[in-house]
């Protein structure tokens, strides 16, 4: 079971935010779906996931995910991912920088009978921000 969750969150990264086929969310997310991101606080559901996503990507029109490893155990999934894009649309209110920003993080996802429940987020919002040029760095 451990292999199919992790190919399922593999999955989701390549289609859902990769190749951006919003589509895919109804696949992949179970339509009771909790998100849980203490940088993102808003986004609880899958509604509002997708509503985030498809943010993320006007923001960032080269916005691209690479996962780094994946550790499977039971119906959790951790991944550890990287990403990268140029902000180069409005982003939550930001208005574009044109600058390249990196960001690295943690998510774990709960997959219950092949969709993904729950996702659990952990990641360096600051570090983001500063990259953007929204808050200073010291």
């Amino acid at each position: 079971m451990s292999e199919a969750n992790k190919t399922i969150v593999h999955r989701i990264a390549e289609e859902v935010w990769n190749e951006r086929k919003y589509d895919r969310f109804d696949k992949y997310f179970a339509a009771d779906f909790v998100n849980n991101d203490p940088c993102a606080p808003d986004v609880k559901n899958l509604e509002q996931l997708k509503q985030w996503v498809v943010g993320i990507h006007k923001g960032f029109s080269d916005h691209h995910v690479t996962i780094e490893d994946m550790v499977a155990e039971g119906d959790n999934v951790v991944k550890q991912w990287s990403t990268k894009g140029t902000h180069d649309g409005d982003l939550m209110g930001i208005p574009p920088t044109n600058k390249q920003i990196y960001l690295s993080g943690i998510t774990i996802y709960r997959i219950v009978d092949g969709k993904a429940k729950e996702c659990v987020w952990a990641y360096d919002n600051y570090s983001f921000l500063v990259q953007l040029g929204v808050i200073p760095s010291e």
